[in-house]
């Protein structure tokens, strides 16, 4: 065994030297087209930059667009002219190209895009760049023509995909129910015993096409800790009680709703259902906001496992931007991978 052990280290640490050294060479030669220098355009190139620092863009401006005011301070950017000068730079290898301007192309530049598409070059509108990379797609980036014609989103329109989540939900809600039931009595006894009030609380949420719904969880909170109207929930939030701490942590509150899911309310996996109180506000601060409604809410979900802990408007564009992706790309085996990427963050105390 040991020397299986001392074997199989050194080979793991020699094959992951080479992995970031095969990465870093790649990096480097990784040049992306970027045509448009709008605002939307640079915030994505500099998002880029963080998430790839060893990138270099090339940006193309819209016509008569005067690039002396944008900021030219990131060496990796190159702004090389205007859209006119497409013709010159269609000519080199790239890693890709990102078209970020409503403005419409020349039938001539629209040739030369197709061209580089079927030299193997990808193109890609602003979504479907960030849904590629991050596994988002954030919603101000969104138009009414690109959700028109955008592949996916069978979650909403296949009934076999529905009836095959409603059967999953029912089955393993039924095993957990089994599994977890002698740890919610337990749970019950020491949540009354920590603080007065009662076992279990029941809240308004909006669900499957806003209709509002109660979903019920483990209490966490002193009782009336809300008393002054709803608030938005924060770290080591003094409301809560020092069990119930703990449950949010372990995410064991949330195991009541599994009778939420039984009466069809939600779905085990799914965007986060969000009070009404707080959708009012997030629908006009956030565009498309309404989107994340077109399937049932779930206990855990893509934004759950891969956004931090956060409780703010910026939070939850953020947290729609997942929502988004996985209402898009739903599958199966997307499902999967949030069950098991849930497990982690549970593992890991990061649940909230």
């Amino acid at each position: 065994m040991l020397i299986s052990l001392t074997m199989f280290t050194v080979w793991a640490i020699i094959l992951r030297l080479w992995g970031v050294k095969w990465w870093r060479s790649r990096a480097i030669q990784s040049r992306w087209l970027i045509l448009g220098a709008g605002d939307q355009a640079i915030k994505f190139a500099q998002t880029f930059l963080v998430q790839n620092p060893l990138g270099r863009l090339v940006i193309l401006a819209e016509g008569g667009q005067d690039l002396s005011d944008v900021d030219k301070t990131a060496s990796q950017l190159h702004y090389a002219g205007h859209l006119t000068d497409l013709p010159n730079w269609s000519q080199q290898p790239w890693s890709g190209v990102v078209v970020a301007t409503p403005t419409d192309f020349s039938d001539h530049q629209t040739q030369q895009l197709m061209e580089l598409r079927l030299q193997g070059v990808p193109v890609y509108r602003l979504p479907d760049i960030c849904e590629a990379l991050w596994y988002k797609i954030p919603s101000s980036l969104l138009e009414d023509k690109w959700l028109a014609f955008s592949a996916g989103f069978n979650l909403v329109s296949c009934g076999i995909s529905l009836k095959l989540k409603r059967f999953t939900d029912v089955t393993v809600t039924v095993l957990l129910l089994l599994v977890f039931f002698p740890l919610m009595l337990l749970v019950s006894l020491v949540i009354k015993l920590d603080s007065p009030g009662p076992i279990f609380y029941s809240q308004l949420r909006t669900g499957l096409y806003g209709k509002p719904f109660r979903v019920c969880k483990f209490r966490s909170m002193y009782r009336d800790a809300e008393k002054r109207g709803a608030q938005w929930a924060c770290q080591r939030d003094p409301r809560i009680t020092r069990v119930g701490y703990w449950l949010r942590v372990l995410r064991i509150d949330e195991l009541p709703q599994i009778w939420n899911v039984l009466r069809g309310d939600m779905s085990l996996i799914g965007p986060r259902p969000e009070r009404p109180e707080f959708d009012e506000k997030l629908k006009q601060a956030i565009p498309y906001y309404d989107l994340r409604y077109l399937v049932k809410p779930g206990i855990t979900g893509w934004a759950q496992v891969l956004y931090p802990y956060g409780a703010s408007v910026e939070d939850a564009y953020e947290k729609l931007a997942y929502d988004l992706y996985y209402i898009k790309n739903y599958s199966f085996w997307l499902d999967i991978a949030i069950a098991f990427k849930t497990i982690r963050v549970v593992l890991l105390g990061k649940g909230r």
